[in-house]
Protein backbone atom coordinates (compact mmCIF):
# COMPACT_ATOMS: atom_id res chain seq x y z
CA UNK A 1 0.00 0.00 0.00
CA UNK A 2 1.07 3.49 -1.19
CA UNK A 3 1.15 7.07 0.96
CA UNK A 4 0.75 5.33 4.78
CA UNK A 5 1.08 8.05 6.44
CA UNK A 6 -2.02 9.34 4.76
CA UNK A 7 -4.14 6.84 6.31
CA UNK A 8 -7.10 7.74 8.66
CA UNK A 9 -8.13 6.15 11.88
CA UNK A 10 -10.77 3.95 9.88
CA UNK A 11 -8.41 3.11 7.21
CA UNK A 12 -5.91 2.43 9.76
CA UNK A 13 -8.35 -0.40 11.42
CA UNK A 14 -9.18 -1.86 7.91
CA UNK A 15 -5.92 -2.26 7.13
CA UNK A 16 -4.50 -4.07 10.68
CA UNK A 17 -7.87 -6.53 9.99
CA UNK A 18 -6.04 -7.26 6.39
CA UNK A 19 -2.34 -7.49 8.18
CA UNK A 20 -3.73 -10.31 10.59
CA UNK A 21 -4.82 -12.53 7.57
CA UNK A 22 -1.94 -12.09 4.76
CA UNK A 23 1.06 -9.89 4.69
CA UNK A 24 1.35 -5.69 4.28
CA UNK A 25 3.57 -4.04 2.39
CA UNK A 26 3.30 -0.38 3.20
CA UNK A 27 5.34 2.18 1.49
CA UNK A 28 5.04 6.13 2.61
CA UNK A 29 7.16 9.18 4.35
CA UNK A 30 5.84 10.23 7.84
CA UNK A 31 7.26 13.58 6.63
CA UNK A 32 4.57 14.44 4.10
CA UNK A 33 1.53 13.42 6.43
CA UNK A 34 -0.29 16.79 5.08
CA UNK A 35 -3.87 15.67 5.18
CA UNK A 36 -5.04 16.08 8.93
CA UNK A 37 -7.97 18.13 7.27
CA UNK A 38 -8.85 14.19 6.05
CA UNK A 39 -8.12 12.47 9.65
CA UNK A 40 -5.02 11.32 8.55
CA UNK A 41 -1.60 11.11 11.29
CA UNK A 42 1.56 10.22 10.90
CA UNK A 43 1.27 8.05 14.14
CA UNK A 44 -0.92 5.75 11.61
CA UNK A 45 2.49 4.92 10.32
CA UNK A 46 4.83 4.30 13.69
CA UNK A 47 2.00 2.78 15.26
CA UNK A 48 1.61 0.15 12.36
CA UNK A 49 5.52 -0.11 12.33
CA UNK A 50 5.30 -0.48 16.20
CA UNK A 51 2.32 -3.42 16.64
CA UNK A 52 3.51 -5.51 14.19
CA UNK A 53 7.34 -4.87 14.66
CA UNK A 54 7.33 -4.55 11.13
CA UNK A 55 10.33 -5.24 8.83
CA UNK A 56 11.88 -1.13 8.22
CA UNK A 57 13.63 -0.18 4.96
CA UNK A 58 14.92 3.36 4.81
CA UNK A 59 15.28 5.01 1.58
CA UNK A 60 17.34 8.57 2.54
CA UNK A 61 18.63 9.19 -1.49
CA UNK A 62 16.65 11.66 -3.33
CA UNK A 63 16.98 11.73 -7.38
CA UNK A 64 14.60 14.51 -7.45
CA UNK A 65 16.16 17.84 -6.29
CA UNK A 66 19.79 19.67 -6.46
CA UNK A 67 21.49 20.43 -3.52
CA UNK A 68 20.89 23.25 -2.06
CA UNK A 69 17.00 22.62 -2.23
CA UNK A 70 17.74 19.15 -0.41
CA UNK A 71 19.53 20.71 2.30
CA UNK A 72 16.93 23.05 2.44
CA UNK A 73 13.73 20.89 3.17
CA UNK A 74 16.20 18.86 5.55
CA UNK A 75 16.83 22.06 7.71
CA UNK A 76 13.09 22.90 7.96
CA UNK A 77 12.64 19.28 9.61
CA UNK A 78 15.21 20.59 12.16
CA UNK A 79 17.95 17.55 10.30
CA UNK A 80 21.47 17.27 8.96
CA UNK A 81 21.44 16.46 5.58
CA UNK A 82 24.06 14.55 5.66
CA UNK A 83 23.23 12.30 8.50
CA UNK A 84 19.74 12.06 8.77
CA UNK A 85 17.47 13.07 6.05
CA UNK A 86 17.36 12.34 2.27
CA UNK A 87 21.14 12.95 0.34
CA UNK A 88 20.56 14.08 -3.21
CA UNK A 89 21.75 12.27 -6.39
CA UNK A 90 22.37 15.35 -8.18
CA UNK A 91 25.69 17.43 -7.75
CA UNK A 92 24.18 20.23 -8.82
CA UNK A 93 23.78 23.27 -6.24
CA UNK A 94 19.96 24.71 -7.45
CA UNK A 95 18.96 27.97 -6.68
CA UNK A 96 16.74 29.27 -4.44
CA UNK A 97 15.67 32.94 -4.75
CA UNK A 98 13.81 34.95 -2.16
CA UNK A 99 11.69 37.81 -2.98
CA UNK A 100 10.09 40.43 -0.48
CA UNK A 101 6.84 41.86 -2.12
CA UNK A 102 5.02 45.50 -1.46
CA UNK A 103 1.88 43.40 -2.16
CA UNK A 104 0.19 40.26 -3.69
CA UNK A 105 -0.22 42.26 -7.15
CA UNK A 106 3.77 43.14 -6.56
CA UNK A 107 4.49 39.71 -6.20
CA UNK A 108 2.18 38.77 -9.09
CA UNK A 109 4.05 40.64 -11.16
CA UNK A 110 7.34 39.64 -9.60
CA UNK A 111 6.21 35.92 -10.71
CA UNK A 112 5.47 36.62 -14.38
CA UNK A 113 8.96 37.94 -14.80
CA UNK A 114 10.95 35.29 -13.41
CA UNK A 115 8.76 33.23 -15.68
CA UNK A 116 9.72 35.29 -18.63
CA UNK A 117 13.31 34.57 -17.79
CA UNK A 118 13.11 31.17 -17.47
CA UNK A 119 11.34 30.37 -20.90
CA UNK A 120 13.05 33.16 -22.67
CA UNK A 121 10.22 35.65 -23.94
CA UNK A 122 6.79 35.33 -24.91
CA UNK A 123 6.90 37.64 -27.20
CA UNK A 124 9.90 39.29 -29.40
CA UNK A 125 9.85 42.79 -27.40
CA UNK A 126 10.29 40.52 -24.14
CA UNK A 127 13.00 38.28 -25.95
CA UNK A 128 14.96 41.03 -26.73
CA UNK A 129 15.12 42.13 -23.14
CA UNK A 130 16.37 39.69 -21.81
CA UNK A 131 18.39 38.37 -24.45
CA UNK A 132 21.18 35.81 -22.32
CA UNK A 133 18.97 35.52 -19.36
CA UNK A 134 16.79 32.65 -20.61
CA UNK A 135 16.81 29.50 -18.48
CA UNK A 136 15.31 27.38 -21.60
CA UNK A 137 12.36 26.20 -19.82
CA UNK A 138 8.95 25.08 -21.36
CA UNK A 139 5.72 26.31 -19.47
CA UNK A 140 4.72 23.09 -18.41
CA UNK A 141 8.40 23.20 -16.32
CA UNK A 142 6.98 25.80 -14.32
CA UNK A 143 4.90 25.36 -10.93
CA UNK A 144 3.36 27.73 -9.09
CA UNK A 145 2.61 26.90 -5.03
CA UNK A 146 0.27 28.71 -2.82
CA UNK A 147 -1.38 28.11 0.60
CA UNK A 148 -5.02 28.79 -0.51
CA UNK A 149 -7.24 28.95 -3.62
CA UNK A 150 -7.99 32.56 -3.26
CA UNK A 151 -3.92 33.60 -3.38
CA UNK A 152 -3.86 32.41 -7.05
CA UNK A 153 -6.35 34.01 -8.16
CA UNK A 154 -4.05 37.07 -8.28
CA UNK A 155 -1.12 35.35 -10.18
CA UNK A 156 -3.46 33.94 -12.54
CA UNK A 157 -4.46 37.50 -13.48
CA UNK A 158 -1.07 38.73 -13.94
CA UNK A 159 -0.43 35.81 -16.25
CA UNK A 160 -3.66 36.63 -18.27
CA UNK A 161 -2.65 39.96 -18.88
CA UNK A 162 0.99 38.66 -19.81
CA UNK A 163 -0.18 35.72 -22.31
CA UNK A 164 1.39 33.27 -20.22
CA UNK A 165 -0.69 30.22 -20.63
CA UNK A 166 -1.70 28.52 -17.71
CA UNK A 167 -4.08 26.13 -15.52
CA UNK A 168 -4.97 26.00 -12.34
CA UNK A 169 -5.57 22.86 -9.86
CA UNK A 170 -6.45 22.21 -6.80
CA UNK A 171 -8.25 19.03 -4.33
CA UNK A 172 -11.70 19.64 -6.08
CA UNK A 173 -12.02 20.27 -9.69
CA UNK A 174 -13.21 23.93 -9.88
CA UNK A 175 -16.31 22.76 -11.50
CA UNK A 176 -17.24 21.09 -8.37
CA UNK A 177 -16.81 24.37 -6.52
CA UNK A 178 -19.32 27.26 -6.04
CA UNK A 179 -21.50 28.25 -8.84
CA UNK A 180 -20.51 25.52 -11.51
CA UNK A 181 -21.75 22.60 -9.88
CA UNK A 182 -25.17 23.33 -11.09
CA UNK A 183 -23.61 23.29 -14.29
CA UNK A 184 -21.11 20.28 -13.49
CA UNK A 185 -24.76 18.35 -11.90
CA UNK A 186 -26.92 19.12 -14.70
CA UNK A 187 -23.83 18.13 -17.53
CA UNK A 188 -23.93 14.54 -15.54
CA UNK A 189 -28.05 14.56 -15.97
CA UNK A 190 -27.79 15.30 -19.84
CA UNK A 191 -24.69 13.24 -20.51
CA UNK A 192 -26.97 9.90 -18.31
CA UNK A 193 -24.07 9.57 -15.85
CA UNK A 194 -26.19 11.27 -12.94
CA UNK A 195 -26.82 9.01 -10.34
CA UNK A 196 -29.45 9.34 -7.37
CA UNK A 197 -27.10 11.50 -5.38
CA UNK A 198 -26.69 13.81 -8.45
CA UNK A 199 -30.18 14.04 -8.87
CA UNK A 200 -31.33 14.84 -5.37
CA UNK A 201 -28.79 17.46 -4.99
CA UNK A 202 -30.28 19.23 -8.41
CA UNK A 203 -33.42 19.21 -7.00
CA UNK A 204 -32.21 20.69 -3.57
CA UNK A 205 -31.09 23.05 -5.33
CA UNK A 206 -34.57 24.01 -7.31
CA UNK A 207 -36.72 26.50 -5.70
CA UNK A 208 -40.37 25.25 -4.05
CA UNK A 209 -38.49 21.98 -2.99
CA UNK A 210 -38.09 21.22 0.57
CA UNK A 211 -36.78 18.77 3.00
CA UNK A 212 -39.71 16.54 2.92
CA UNK A 213 -40.20 16.42 -0.86
CA UNK A 214 -36.27 15.32 -0.83
CA UNK A 215 -36.75 12.84 1.44
CA UNK A 216 -40.30 11.10 -0.36
CA UNK A 217 -37.97 10.86 -3.72
CA UNK A 218 -34.94 9.38 -1.50
CA UNK A 219 -37.38 6.79 -0.93
CA UNK A 220 -38.44 5.95 -4.26
CA UNK A 221 -34.84 6.41 -5.56
CA UNK A 222 -33.73 4.00 -2.79
CA UNK A 223 -32.69 0.42 -4.95
CA UNK A 224 -33.63 1.87 -8.42
CA UNK A 225 -31.12 0.25 -11.26
CA UNK A 226 -32.55 2.32 -13.95
CA UNK A 227 -32.68 5.46 -14.95
CA UNK A 228 -33.55 7.79 -11.54
CA UNK A 229 -34.95 10.63 -12.96
CA UNK A 230 -37.39 8.34 -15.37
CA UNK A 231 -37.72 7.08 -11.96
CA UNK A 232 -39.31 10.18 -10.30
CA UNK A 233 -41.17 10.54 -13.51
CA UNK A 234 -43.55 7.75 -13.11
CA UNK A 235 -44.16 8.97 -9.26
CA UNK A 236 -46.69 10.35 -7.57
CA UNK A 237 -44.82 13.97 -5.82
CA UNK A 238 -45.88 17.43 -5.15
CA UNK A 239 -46.50 19.93 -8.13
CA UNK A 240 -43.26 21.78 -8.13
CA UNK A 241 -41.54 18.42 -8.24
CA UNK A 242 -43.02 17.35 -11.09
CA UNK A 243 -42.74 20.35 -13.01
CA UNK A 244 -38.49 20.70 -12.07
CA UNK A 245 -38.62 16.41 -13.45
CA UNK A 246 -40.14 17.26 -16.70
CA UNK A 247 -38.24 20.47 -17.28
CA UNK A 248 -34.93 18.54 -16.58
CA UNK A 249 -35.89 15.44 -18.89
CA UNK A 250 -36.88 18.39 -22.07
CA UNK A 251 -33.61 19.76 -21.60
CA UNK A 252 -31.71 16.56 -21.80
CA UNK A 253 -33.68 15.48 -24.38
CA UNK A 254 -32.48 18.79 -26.18
CA UNK A 255 -29.02 18.79 -25.66
CA UNK A 256 -29.26 15.24 -26.43
CA UNK A 257 -30.94 16.08 -29.87
CA UNK A 258 -28.18 19.47 -30.14
CA UNK A 259 -25.22 17.22 -29.96
CA UNK A 260 -25.59 15.12 -31.90
CA UNK A 261 -26.80 17.77 -34.46
CA UNK A 262 -24.32 20.58 -33.74
CA UNK A 263 -22.01 19.39 -31.27
CA UNK A 264 -20.77 19.08 -27.21
CA UNK A 265 -19.78 22.91 -26.98
CA UNK A 266 -22.95 24.18 -28.58
CA UNK A 267 -24.86 21.50 -26.29
CA UNK A 268 -23.33 22.63 -23.34
CA UNK A 269 -23.60 26.80 -23.99
CA UNK A 270 -27.34 26.11 -24.69
CA UNK A 271 -27.99 24.74 -21.44
CA UNK A 272 -25.73 27.13 -19.72
CA UNK A 273 -28.39 29.63 -21.31
CA UNK A 274 -31.13 27.75 -20.33
CA UNK A 275 -30.25 27.40 -16.54
CA UNK A 276 -28.69 30.75 -15.96
CA UNK A 277 -25.62 31.40 -17.03
CA UNK A 278 -24.19 34.50 -18.93
CA UNK A 279 -22.25 33.88 -21.84
CA UNK A 280 -19.15 36.15 -21.18
CA UNK A 281 -19.09 34.26 -17.46
CA UNK A 282 -15.53 33.26 -16.91
CA UNK A 283 -16.41 30.04 -14.96
CA UNK A 284 -18.40 28.58 -18.26
CA UNK A 285 -15.51 29.55 -20.89
CA UNK A 286 -12.88 27.94 -18.40
CA UNK A 287 -15.62 24.77 -18.54
CA UNK A 288 -15.88 24.94 -22.09
CA UNK A 289 -12.20 25.01 -22.64
CA UNK A 290 -11.86 21.71 -20.66
CA UNK A 291 -14.67 20.05 -22.59
CA UNK A 292 -13.43 20.77 -26.19
CA UNK A 293 -10.19 19.39 -25.03
CA UNK A 294 -10.91 16.06 -23.32
CA UNK A 295 -14.66 15.23 -24.78
CA UNK A 296 -16.18 15.25 -28.63
CA UNK A 297 -19.64 14.15 -27.05
CA UNK A 298 -22.22 14.35 -24.33
CA UNK A 299 -21.43 10.74 -23.87
CA UNK A 300 -17.90 11.59 -23.46
CA UNK A 301 -17.76 14.46 -21.97
CA UNK A 302 -19.91 12.60 -19.25
CA UNK A 303 -17.67 10.03 -18.64
CA UNK A 304 -14.67 12.53 -18.01
CA UNK A 305 -16.64 14.25 -15.34
CA UNK A 306 -17.49 10.69 -14.07
CA UNK A 307 -14.02 9.11 -13.87
CA UNK A 308 -12.17 12.59 -12.63
CA UNK A 309 -14.75 14.54 -10.21
CA UNK A 310 -13.28 12.90 -7.19
CA UNK A 311 -9.82 13.14 -8.14
CA UNK A 312 -7.10 16.12 -8.54
CA UNK A 313 -7.38 16.69 -12.48
CA UNK A 314 -3.89 16.79 -13.54
CA UNK A 315 -2.94 16.11 -17.37
CA UNK A 316 0.30 17.08 -19.24
CA UNK A 317 0.09 20.53 -20.78
CA UNK A 318 2.66 23.00 -22.20
CA UNK A 319 0.90 25.89 -19.59
CA UNK A 320 2.32 27.23 -16.30
CA UNK A 321 0.68 25.01 -13.50
CA UNK A 322 -1.10 26.66 -10.71
CA UNK A 323 -2.12 24.74 -7.78
CA UNK A 324 -2.38 24.21 -3.75
CA UNK A 325 0.49 22.68 -1.52
CA UNK A 326 -2.00 20.51 -1.09
CA UNK A 327 -2.63 19.77 -4.38
CA UNK A 328 1.13 19.30 -5.26
CA UNK A 329 2.21 16.46 -3.84
CA UNK A 330 2.92 13.67 -5.97
CA UNK A 331 4.19 16.33 -8.55
CA UNK A 332 7.27 18.09 -9.50
CA UNK A 333 8.79 20.36 -11.65
CA UNK A 334 12.14 22.43 -12.58
CA UNK A 335 10.94 25.32 -11.42
CA UNK A 336 8.77 25.92 -8.77
CA UNK A 337 7.27 29.18 -7.16
CA UNK A 338 6.01 29.42 -3.78
CA UNK A 339 3.75 32.73 -3.63
CA UNK A 340 2.75 34.06 -0.27
CA UNK A 341 4.78 32.26 2.44
CA UNK A 342 4.17 34.52 5.46
CA UNK A 343 2.49 33.96 8.58
CA UNK A 344 -0.88 33.61 8.95
CA UNK A 345 -0.65 32.09 5.55
CA UNK A 346 2.17 28.96 5.86
CA UNK A 347 1.54 28.31 8.83
CA UNK A 348 -2.20 29.02 7.55
CA UNK A 349 -3.77 30.58 10.98
CA UNK A 350 -6.21 28.34 12.64
CA UNK A 351 -9.99 28.57 11.90
CA UNK A 352 -10.91 28.52 15.76
CA UNK A 353 -8.91 28.52 19.17
CA UNK A 354 -6.86 25.85 19.66
CA UNK A 355 -5.36 24.41 22.92
CA UNK A 356 -1.90 24.27 23.44
CA UNK A 357 -1.70 20.59 22.27
CA UNK A 358 -3.68 21.07 19.16
CA UNK A 359 -1.97 23.92 18.22
CA UNK A 360 1.30 22.13 18.53
CA UNK A 361 0.15 19.35 16.16
CA UNK A 362 -1.24 21.80 13.05
CA UNK A 363 2.64 24.07 13.34
CA UNK A 364 3.86 20.43 12.91
CA UNK A 365 1.49 19.52 10.13
CA UNK A 366 2.18 23.15 8.95
CA UNK A 367 6.16 22.31 8.78
CA UNK A 368 5.64 19.21 6.75
CA UNK A 369 3.83 21.12 4.24
CA UNK A 370 6.23 23.47 3.49
CA UNK A 371 8.46 20.90 3.48
CA UNK A 372 6.64 19.06 0.52
CA UNK A 373 5.74 22.63 -0.99
CA UNK A 374 10.31 23.07 -1.16
CA UNK A 375 10.41 19.42 -2.39
CA UNK A 376 8.40 19.91 -5.37
CA UNK A 377 11.13 21.62 -7.06
CA UNK A 378 14.42 19.82 -8.72
CA UNK A 379 16.59 23.27 -9.69
CA UNK A 380 15.39 26.26 -9.44
CA UNK A 381 12.94 27.05 -6.17
CA UNK A 382 11.66 31.06 -6.02
CA UNK A 383 9.71 31.96 -2.70
CA UNK A 384 7.71 35.28 -2.01
CA UNK A 385 6.27 36.88 0.21
CA UNK A 386 4.08 40.72 1.25
CA UNK A 387 5.18 43.14 3.35
CA UNK A 388 1.37 44.14 3.16
CA UNK A 389 -1.86 41.74 2.34
CA UNK A 390 -5.42 42.41 2.80
CA UNK A 391 -6.79 39.15 5.50
CA UNK A 392 -10.24 38.53 6.62
CA UNK A 393 -10.67 42.40 4.68
CA UNK A 394 -8.69 44.29 6.71
CA UNK A 395 -5.55 45.39 5.66
CA UNK A 396 -2.06 44.46 7.49
CA UNK A 397 1.56 44.13 7.59
CA UNK A 398 2.74 40.65 6.66
CA UNK A 399 5.93 39.24 8.43
CA UNK A 400 7.86 36.44 6.44
CA UNK A 401 7.00 32.67 7.62
CA UNK A 402 8.92 31.65 10.20
CA UNK A 403 9.25 28.84 8.34
CA UNK A 404 11.83 31.04 6.42
CA UNK A 405 14.14 31.15 8.98
CA UNK A 406 14.99 27.85 9.16
CA UNK A 407 16.37 27.78 5.50
CA UNK A 408 20.50 28.11 5.77
CA UNK A 409 21.47 31.68 4.60
CA UNK A 410 24.43 30.24 2.45
CA UNK A 411 21.63 28.86 0.15
CA UNK A 412 19.64 32.08 -0.39
CA UNK A 413 20.04 34.48 -2.91
CA UNK A 414 17.45 37.86 -1.89
CA UNK A 415 16.17 39.09 -5.17
CA UNK A 416 16.43 43.26 -4.70
CA UNK A 417 14.81 45.01 -7.14
CA UNK A 418 17.17 48.12 -8.56
CA UNK A 419 15.34 51.14 -9.58
CA UNK A 420 14.55 51.33 -13.02
CA UNK A 421 17.50 52.57 -15.41
CA UNK A 422 17.30 54.93 -18.43
CA UNK A 423 17.67 52.96 -21.76
CA UNK A 424 18.60 54.07 -24.93
CA UNK A 425 16.33 53.80 -27.50
CA UNK A 426 17.81 51.44 -30.16
CA UNK A 427 15.95 49.45 -32.98
CA UNK A 428 14.78 46.03 -32.27
CA UNK A 429 16.21 42.86 -34.29
CA UNK A 430 13.95 40.79 -36.53
CA UNK A 431 16.25 37.87 -36.01
CA UNK A 432 17.16 37.61 -31.90
CA UNK A 433 20.42 36.00 -31.12
CA UNK A 434 19.75 32.09 -30.74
Amino acid sequence: MDEFQDLNGSQYRLIRLLADKCPVFAIGDPDQAIYGFRGADPGWFFRFRDELAAEVHVLRTNYRSDRAIVQAAAAVLGRDCDRTAARPVSTDRGRITVYAARDPGDEARWIGARIEELVGGTSHRTIDRIRGRARGLGLSDIGILYRTSRQGETVARTLDRLGLPFRMVDLQPFYCQDSLKDLYLWSLLISGRADSGHLLELLARTKGIGPRTLDRCALLLGGQNTDPLQALNQAALPLPCIRAVGTMIALREQAVAIDQDQGLLTALRQLAAKIGFAGDDPGLKRLLDLAGSVAGSLTEWGTYLEENSSTIPYEKAEAITLMTVHAAKGTEFPAVFLAGIEDDMLPLRPRESLDPDQLARHLEEERRLFYVALTRARHHLFISWCRSRRLHGRKGCGRSSHFLATLPGDLITSYRRTGRARRRHRQLSLFPDP
